[in-house]
């Protein structure tokens, strides 16, 4: 149980996500983080790395992360898993030129049924999201551990952890 002699730092480069309570609220793109190295006990990401842009975004959060963190923790979900989870689909997100038809999202994912969302908020979502596999992982966090989280035996997801006290990292550029 923790005792409430910590401190949390959340970030979010859209104010409206933030809600501060007691924990302190930066509004910050966590590609190019304005803290300095080893400025937190840990550095934690639950599934955000997958919706920070192409490959180049993804190595700039991902060394971010271990920049900024005495150690890092980073969740994601499995490209390979059946379901995806961001539009509740089984297996069509393995076809990424199928869901690019408007139609097909939709009309035949669960995100489609329940949102009824416009040409522009599927174009809007299906960019904002690339799922990740655990070869990916293994370049984005080198020498970190990757644990897999299953659902019936099935990769679900991962999760990234590591130690990165004392050394020093190369900013991206």
């Amino acid at each position: 149980m923790l005792d409430g002699s910590y401190e949390v730092t959340l970030l979010n480069p859209d104010p409206r996500e933030l809600e501060a309570g007691r924990y302190k609220c930066v509004i910050g793109d966590g590609r190019s983080l304005e803290f300095p190295n080893n400025s937190f006990d840990v550095a934690f990401s639950n599934s955000v790395i997958e919706h920070v842009g192409n490959w180049e975004d993804m190595q700039c959060f991902a060394s971010e992360l271990r920049r900024v963190g005495k150690s890092f923790y980073c969740q994601t979900p499995n490209k390979w898993f059946p379901i995806e989870p961001h539009l509740g689909t089984l297996f069509l997100h393995w076809w990424a030129q199928i869901l690019n038809l408007f139609f097909v999202t939709r009309y035949f994912t669960l995100w489609g049924l329940m949102n009824k969302p416009s040409r522009k908020q599927v174009q809007e979502s299906l960019a904002s999201i690339r799922l990740l596999t655990r070869r990916d992982l293994q370049h984005l966090f080198p020498g970190a551990t990757i644990v897999t989280e299953r659902f019936l035996l099935l990769s679900k997801s991962y999760v990234i952890h590591g130690s990165t006290a004392g050394i020093e990292h190369l900013s991206a550029s």
